[in-house]
């Protein structure tokens, strides 16, 4: 089977597989650290369960938002870049 060189990605396709890996990964560790984060909180006031559960649903809703918009962007420049050194360099 031959080898083929990749001398362009579509800027879009990248930016939006991006964006959805970011958005699952970012989603997750936000679950994680808002579920201790909140219950450390909570435990201050003595509602230790109420607050690992508030700050588990915000810091799965903040992750995925901030992963989805800072991995489309992320993508975008990372194909846009690739496009510009892949005829050069030899993709």
């Amino acid at each position: 089977m031959a080898l083929q060189e990749v001398k362009s990605v579509d800027i879009m396709s990248v930016a939006k597989l991006q964006a959805v890996i970011a958005g699952v990964i970012y989603a997750i560790v936000g679950f994680v650290m808002g579920l201790f984060g909140g219950a450390l909180i909570g435990g201050v006031g003595g509602a230790t369960a109420a607050g690992g559960i508030a700050g588990a649903i915000i810091g799965l809703i903040v992750g995925l938002i901030i992963g989805l918009i800072g991995g489309f962007v992320g993508g975008a420049i990372m194909a846009f870049i690739y496009n510009l050194f892949a005829g050069k360099v030899g993709g």
